[in-house]
């Protein structure tokens, strides 16, 4: 009886094999720099808060809560709303997060709004021929601190503190997830480049199926993935706040896009260098 022979791991094995890991590394590398250039930096979370129309959003809820503060003692809503303006609650909460990152995890007193809260109040009080003091300015004052402390929940993200330790993390650990996945996939490259040396073609290929891999894998990320969570539907409160995550996690998923156009197109460019040469036909002469 003849003997069955080994299986035998040739260089169209390995090719595919190394392509397939490639296609893997290249993967987590685009989720290494995603969440650098996302959680990883504050500039990101500002353009959210930008894009999420946090302000106008915040100051219309705080609006009706502020002249509500006041209506009991007779105040205005012109008075109350004084210290509310969309593009300050904005610059606010881009100011609360640049702390964020900065290490500052306290949160900002804005003791102006409640002076300048405190300031309307009195100017409205006066023209009306009252003059706070005593038990009324006490009770003034603790409307003015209402308003300060409503002012600061809008302007402030929760959690800061557990936040500012994961964005500790994320900062450390991602640029060394980033730079070895990097590293293992160039050594990838460069063993399947050794394995098909004899065949520039099958090496051209396999990196053609391995970007394209790639490519499709942050493309179901980017558009499949953010419709299946449907935040949307998120029960956060209050809107702004809400809108602000939605917006901030759909930028995140949008950046696997970016990845995906960028892997197709290096795996197309490399596609045309597969297409065969047209050679002309020389004609005899007779």
């Amino acid at each position: 009886m003849k003997k069955q022979g080994k299986f035998h791991f040739g260089n169209t094995q390995w090719a595919l094999l190394l392509g397939w890991i490639t296609s893997l590394l290249l993967v987590v590398l685009a989720v290494g720099l995603v969440l650098f250039s996302t959680l990883g930096t504050g500039s990101y979370m500002e353009s959210a808060v930008r894009k999420s129309n946090f302000g106008q959003t915040a100051c219309g809820v705080m609006e009706q809560d502020f002249i509500s503060f006041g209506a009991g003692a007779g105040f205005s809503a012109e008075t109350m709303t004084a210290a509310l303006s969309p593009e300050q609650v904005e610059q606010d909460m881009v100011d609360s997060i640049h702390r964020i990152y900065e290490g500052n995890l306290a949160a900002h007193e804005q003791n102006a709004i409640a002076e300048t809260t405190y300031a309307a109040m009195e100017q409205e009080a006066a023209a009306k021929g009252v003059t706070l003091e005593g038990g009324t300015k006490d009770a003034v004052e603790i409307v003015a601190e209402a308003v300060r402390q409503e002012y600061v929940n809008y302007t402030t993200l929760p959690l800061r503190v557990q936040l500012g330790t994961l964005i500790k993390k994320v900062q450390k650990l991602v640029w060394i997830l980033a730079a070895g996945c990097a590293l293992l996939a160039a050594a990838s490259v460069l063993v399947l480049l050794r394995v098909t040396r004899r065949d520039p073609r099958m090496a051209c290929r396999s990196l053609v199926f391995a970007l394209a891999g790639a490519a499709l894998v942050c493309l179901v990320i980017g558009l499949a993935v953010n419709p299946m969570m449907d935040l949307q539907r998120l029960s956060l409160e209050p809107a702004s706040l809400k809108n602000l995550v939605v917006c901030y996690v759909e930028g995140i998923f949008g950046r696997f896009t970016v990845f995906a156009a960028i892997y197709f197109a290096v795996s197309v460019v490399l596609g045309l260098l597969l297409r065969p040469r047209k050679h002309k036909k020389e004609s005899a002469e007779y």
